[in-house]
């Protein structure tokens, strides 16, 4: 009986040494040949019922590409301009060509977010939230997609004392 489970314990290892290892440039082929150096996160596309989803989830974009050495315009600075130029949502944005984005402010790609879930939930002392969201980041020098992603994001907001 050791000696079958230790065989297919040995044949699972086998099993996933063959997988085929794919590499972030095999995955995402646009960003290492564009190499973008500076993102413009635009405002959300808020597809839920939530009136603060907009404003709570884009204080949450620029830190995390930033630490990664990316440089992000200011999400408020970004906003101003938007509106100064009529565009209040990102949505007049998603089709067209980005081209005049790099002219007029030089940056290398846009990050498109929509939310897609914001779902709060309540317990006597505890809540959570749960976010859908679909990224897709765009060079504004071809117009292709160079990353995307979609997914939950899962936050426990705490309670108790």
């Amino acid at each position: 009986m050791k000696f079958l489970r230790l065989a297919i314990i040995v044949c699972c290892l086998f099993a996933a040494g063959c997988a085929k290892q794919v590499t972030k440039a095999e995955r995402f082929p646009g960003m290492y040949e564009e190499q973008p150096c500076s993102i413009l996160v635009l405002p959300p596309i808020n597809l839920t019922t939530a009136a603060d989803a907009k404003e709570c989830y884009i204080t949450t974009v620029s830190e995390p590409l930033s630490h990664m050495g990316y440089y992000v315009y200011p999400a408020p600075v970004v906003m101003e301009l938007m509106q100064s130029e009529g565009l209040y949502d990102s949505e007049l944005l998603y089709n067209d060509d980005l081209q005049g984005i790099r002219t007029n402010i030089g940056a290398d790609s846009v990050l498109f977010t929509k939310i897609t879930a914001w779902d709060m939930s309540y317990v006597v002392i505890a809540s959570s939230m749960t976010v859908g969201i679909d990224c897709e980041l765009r060079s504004t020098q071809t117009n292709k997609i160079l990353w995307k992603y979609n997914g939950y994001v899962y936050v426990n907001l705490g309670g108790g004392s």
